[in-house]
């Protein structure tokens, strides 16, 4: 198994509903290696698997560049509105 799609299958929503109905805690929920160890998922073939952890890393990278662009954009944001409210005093 790719431990790449593993990971990603342990960020799924799929995996989150599992481990929270499995949890005795509430917020961040906590599995234990019995229900960890009976989880079931779908297992594609190896080229499957690295096909889904690339498509899932690009998106991952086009998100990471997107939240950078926009914190850049806030910040110009906020710097153009303190000086246009510099300017109006």
């Amino acid at each position: 198994m790719n431990t790449e799609y593993l990971f990603y299958l342990m960020q799924s929503e799929h995996f989150n509903c599992y481990a929270e109905s499995n949890s005795m805690r509430s917020g961040f929920p906590k599995i234990n290696r019995e229900d960890l160890g009976a989880y079931e998922f779908f297992m594609p073939d190896e080229s499957n698997q690295n096909t889904a952890v690339s498509v899932i890393a690009e998106i991952d990278k086009l998100l990471r560049l997107v939240n950078e662009k926009t914190s850049v954009a806030l910040r110009l944001r906020t710097k153009c509105l303190a000086e246009i409210w510099k300017n109006a005093q």
